[in-house]
């Protein structure tokens, strides 16, 4: 029976419809795989944006805090004698939360580089977050004495800014603020 098929499509008289036919195979096969890697897409999709749920929901339930105590610290200095600051608000606590927010935008900018998120939702979060900080962190302070540190303040944020931010988002930043 196959023997027979294919020798009715060998013969010269029906080559045209040998060629349809093979045409019609390569076009299946092609759809076949466009909806097999749109599936793998989806799944794609899926996998980064639960990833990145992750990292907002960190961001939701301990960073965004972090980032109100550090606009804190940096308000209540000039209101604070040093005694009473350095009480209320040790240099580790500072060290310890401004490290954490790094952190987490090292992380989360990471996950967009390497698309293992979303990269526009990414850029988004970065932005605005480093923009926050970079603001926070430029103001002018001056630390207690018995801290002994000095603090090279928004060079982190500023590198985000430029990495994650949109070009109109650095302009009306940089020149328009």
């Amino acid at each position: 029976m196959i023997l027979k098929a294919i020798n009715f499509f060998r013969n010269s008289q029906n080559q045209h419809l040998a060629t349809w036919i093979q045409t019609l195979s390569v076009v299946a096969g092609v759809i076949i795989a466009l909806f097999q890697l749109s599936s793998v897409l989806q799944e794609s999709d899926y996998k980064k944006g639960e990833k990145y749920l992750k990292l907002e929901t960190e961001f939701s339930s301990e960073v965004g805090r972090s980032m109100g105590l550090i606009h804190e610290y940096y308000i209540n200095r000039n209101l604070l004698p040093d005694e009473k600051y350095s009480e209320l608000y040790p240099v580790e606590k500072l060290i310890k939360t401004k490290s954490s927010i790094e952190d987490f935008v090292s992380r989360l900018s990471s996950c967009g580089v390497f698309r293992v998120c979303p990269p526009d939702n990414v850029d988004n979060l970065v932005c605005s977050i480093s923009q926050t900080m970079y603001v926070d962190l430029s103001k002018s302070i001056t630390w207690p004495s018995t801290w002994k540190i000095a603090f090279s303040e928004p060079v982190f944020y500023e590198m985000k800014i430029n990495e994650h931010c949109g070009l109109m988002e650095r302009i009306k930043f940089w020149y328009l603020r």
